[in-house]
């Protein structure tokens, strides 16, 4: 319902979100440098996307693809925003696992009419392993780092590491997938890191 582009732009609010909802609900002060971090950090991105040639069209035909995309950064923000005072009274591990399985039952009564379907003899057997992967790294491991930080650093400065998921990206395709990688994009790279490195201060 909106361009990979848009929706790759509204999600990286996400940080942004962070510290205003840190700020609103744990009444912490938000440091100018955090600010100014997530700032060159967003621009930074959007240069990156700029330069990948993805289409930036917000509203119109897109909007109510643009306005989900927003909402989900939103959500996202508030997840890791709550999580400080649940991994002050529990280990994030543990936090972690009663995310996981909350979300596993959630999503397989979403994919249960899906699934009923679903022709699983059709399926190549790496799908299954790339499903397995992704689940292991990109989601436990992952949220499992990603609560530890919330606990050490807080919501703000741990959502703004999220920034550098296109930095990372756009590096590994360029050796994965052979993408042709343009100035803007290096440049972009370059201001997404000094974002973070600013509001990390």
């Amino acid at each position: 319902m909106t361009t990979a582009g848009n929706s790759a732009i509204l999600l990286s609010t996400s940080p942004l979100w962070t510290i205003f909802l840190n700020a609103r609900l744990h009444k912490e002060r938000i440091m100018p440098q955090v600010w100014t971090g997530m700032v060159l950090s967003l621009c930074g991105i959007v240069m990156i996307i700029i330069g990948s040639g993805k289409k930036l069209e917000f509203g119109g035909n897109d909007i109510l693809g643009d306005i989900i995309s927003l909402i989900a950064a939103a959500l996202w923000a508030l997840n890791t925003t709550l999580q400080k005072p649940l991994l002050i009274k529990y280990p994030a591990p543990q936090f972690a696992l009663t995310q996981f399985v909350i979300g596993a039952v959630g999503l397989s009564l979403i994919a249960a009419p899906s699934a009923i379907t679903l022709e699983w003899g059709a399926i190549h057997w790496t799908y299954y392993l790339a499903a397995i992967v992704s689940g292991i790294f990109s989601i436990a491991i992952a949220n499992l780092i990603w609560s530890h930080g919330i606990n050490r650093i807080g919501p703000g400065r741990t959502a703004n590491f999220g920034n550098l998921v296109p930095v990372i990206a756009f590096i590994v395709s360029y050796f994965t997938l052979n993408e042709n990688l343009l100035p803007i994009q290096f440049i972009g790279a370059a201001v997404t890191i000094l974002g973070v490195w600013v509001a990390r201060r």
